[in-house]
């Protein structure tokens, strides 16, 4: 994969740290006093309220915004370091001019002249306001919020100092998808997909398979066209985020997540045509059997040992909660309490059942599924027909539907039983021609 990204100590330097300075502090007043007026001169409307709304939001996007303006250091650190400094003087500050503002109207609208003064005085009045423990605490919870949100505005901040890292599919690939599970694959290799078809969608329509052609569609602009010849490679991404497809010359021509419809299919028409698939670092992932570690014949699926954990402490604290209130309460008050209390310690007991009882114990071809309450259920690999795949659960079916086996892709060696399935339906498949 093309690096595009440079380190600190190669990365080109230039604008001006004084410069950037001046144009994060200049842009959160500015975007602080907007807020602070909103708030002030329109608030028994409902769009006054967006006054605190614009406070925690539009102050980081506009400090932001001064310091690309003016042309600030281009270094990532010292930019996001010197907004939030700029959060951290801006927002007093505009908050004082706000209120000299609205003081100076109201002795402008009673006819008073504004001499050096009566303006000295008012200023002297407003900073002794701010200095009031319930100003104070209104600045700092606004300060907070500020630092806290502006971290909506980093994206921003990278174009300008690090345009290359920015477009780069190594990070597109860190950007959240839809949900922990969504671009989680079986297991490497993939499950065979038998025949591949000439064309099918992926993802409704998202991603077009037609031939060697792809066609890719993002809300809000029109379909763009590919061959399969410029794909230099994919970048698998986190649980939450997307997998990249980029060319030889690093830009990003679409994305896809595993959790979608057709995209395991898709990731064996990519493998079936050659594409390399890398990591976060670049580094190749392998993508077939014979490049990954042999599985052992014998292995056991279970919960690990923080469900052990989190059992017992539950069931300890709930328990002696539930004994107190049998010997402290009574009537219809133990009663209410213990209705409230019992179901969250089944729930924990059922934590420390799980860990003690369910499991899956593989003997090669031989499976033994015990459940909660002990129940042994045997089959054979030959009689699953598929894993279902859903949210951080996987069922074991056969060939009419029915479910041999529950278990969740978080539990102990559950990767172990995911690869020996692929493993062995691959080897049924190659059997078969």
């Amino acid at each position: 994969m093309t690096e595009i990204h440079a380190g600190p100590e190669a990365l080109e330097r230039r604008g001006s740290r004084i410069r950037g300075i001046l144009g994060a502090f200049l842009g959160a007043f500015l975007g602080a006093y907007l807020s602070d007026l909103l708030l002030f001169f329109l608030f028994e409307s409902e769009t006054g309220r967006l006054g605190f709304l614009g406070a925690m939001l539009l102050v980081g996007w506009t400090a932001c915004w001064g310091y690309r303006l003016l042309g600030g250091y281009r270094s990532m650190g010292f930019a996001q370091w010197t907004v939030r400094l700029g959060l951290i003087l801006g927002q007093p500050a505009a908050l004082a001019a706000a209120l000299i503002r609205r003081e100076t109207r109201r002795l402008c609208a009673a006819g008073m002249t504004m001499e050096p003064a009566a303006l000295r005085k008012i200023c002297l009045e407003t900073g002794a306001l701010l200095l009031e423990p319930d100003a104070l605490a209104a600045i700092g919870m606004l300060v907070l919020l500020s630092l806290f949100f502006v971290r909506l505005s980093w994206g921003g901040l990278l174009k300008y100092v690090d345009p290359g890292w920015y477009h780069d599919p190594r990070r597109l690939a860190r950007i959240g998808g839809g949900g922990a599970t969504s671009n989680m694959p079986p297991c490497w290799p993939l499950p065979p997909a038998g025949r591949i078809p000439t064309q099918f969608e992926v993802d409704k329509g998202r991603l077009r398979v037609e031939g060697s052609v792809l066609t890719y569609k993002t809300w809000g602009k029109p379909p763009r066209s590919f061959s399969i010849n410029d794909v230099a490679g994919v970048v698998l991404g986190v649980s939450t985020g997307y997998n990249i497809l980029y060319d030889r010359e690093n830009r990003m021509l679409a994305r896809f997540t595993w959790s979608r419809k057709n995209a395991l299919l898709f990731g064996q028409y990519l493998i079936r045509r050659g594409i390399p698939f890398v990591d976060l670092n670049g580094a190749p992932v392998p993508t077939s059997a014979l490049e990954h570690p042999p599985i052992p014949r014998q292995f056991t699926v279970r919960e690990r040992k923080f469900c052990l954990v989190l059992g017992w402490s539950g069931t300890v604290f709930l328990g002696g909660a539930a004994l107190s209130l049998l010997l402290l309460l009574e009537g219809w008050e133990r009663l209410g309490y213990l209705l409230l209390g019992l179901p969250l310690l089944a729930l924990f007991v059922s934590l420390l059942l799980c860990y003690y009882n369910r499991r899956l114990e593989v003997d090669g071809e031989l499976v033994t599924y015990t459940t909660l309450l002990r129940r042994t259920f045997r089959f054979r690999l030959s009689d699953v027909a598929e894993i279902k795949l859903g949210v951080n659960s996987c069922k074991l079916k056969d060939q009419e539907g029915r479910i041999l086996a529950r278990f969740e892709d978080n539990m102990e060696n559950a990767d172990l039983l995911l690869a020996r399935w692929n493993e062995y339906k691959q080897e049924r498949t190659d059997n078969y021609e």
